[in-house]
């Protein structure tokens, strides 16, 4: 090889090297300017996936201290450990996610199964929710919440003559109220230049015929969970469509 093809090759290097220098340094200043004038504040992550029933005094290793602007940072994020005391995880942690208050319980209510014992005759079904479909992520083990389910227009078998099928348009109507949270995970997550709206993982528990119907709903159209405040009922309202989306509660047909 001669001297010129050499220098050529060194040439190209140190070019090549110089670039990514170029690039590495303006992509530094665009998040510097980016994040200019907004608040950062230390929130605890985790480093890699936490399994249910892990201790808080384990998350030594497992978790990481990330500064992210303060409007990412969840209400319940746990600014330390030792907080949590002698509490364990109730439902897994994914790499990434806030550690928050409300991903933790009392060691004994985790005996029995992965988010507490399951009442006799009943049974636990797991729903991925977008953040805003279970009320923004806020949910917590214990919560009663009511599912919504909305299903967009479909072909049913006709009542009066089985071998012909009716089109029927779009509804939403509650399927379900007073149903127990028995273990919430994921939500919005943050990292120190932007915001990922991860699904959040919502399990309930319900009766098995129950159980068909939100997975019927997750399957062919979509569900929304309502926190539940006190005296609220079984659903007694009818059906909404675009023919009575408009009536009063209760009214309509």
């Amino acid at each position: 090889m001669n001297r010129r093809r050499v220098l050529i090759i060194l040439t190209a290097v140190v070019l090549a090297l110089f670039g990514m220098f170029v690039i590495v340094a303006f992509v530094g200043s665009a998040e510097r300017r980016a994040l200019q004038g907004t608040e950062l504040v230390p929130v605890l992550v985790a480093t890699t996936e936490i399994d249910a029933n892990t201790p808080a005094s384990e998350l030594g290793d497992l978790v990481t201290t990330e500064d992210m602007p303060a409007r990412l940072r969840q209400e319940d994020a746990v600014r330390d450990i030792s907080s949590l005391e002698d509490q364990v995880a109730t439902s897994p942690i994914r790499a990434g996610e806030q550690i928050v208050q409300r991903q933790f319980g009392a060691a004994e209510d985790m005996q029995g199964g992965p988010a507490g014992d399951i009442e006799e005759g009943k049974e636990i079904v797991s729903v991925a929710l977008e953040p805003q479909r279970a009320v923004g992520g806020r949910l917590s083990n214990g919560d009663l919440v009511s599912v919504i389910v909305s299903l967009g227009e479909a072909e049913v078998q006709d009542e009066d003559d089985p071998t012909q099928t009716t089109s029927t348009g779009g509804t939403t109507g509650v399927v379900l109220t007073n149903v127990p949270v028995t273990a919430v995970s994921g939500g919005v997550t943050g990292e120190s230049g932007g915001e990922a709206a991860a699904a959040v993982m919502v399990s309930l528990e319900v009766d098995g015929s129950d159980a068909e119907r939100i997975v019927f709903g997750m399957e062919h159209g979509t569900v929304w969970l309502t926190l539940n405040g006190e005296n609220v009922g079984r659903p007694d309202v009818q059906t909404r469509s675009a023919d009575n989306i408009y009536d009063a509660r209760g009214g309509g047909s």
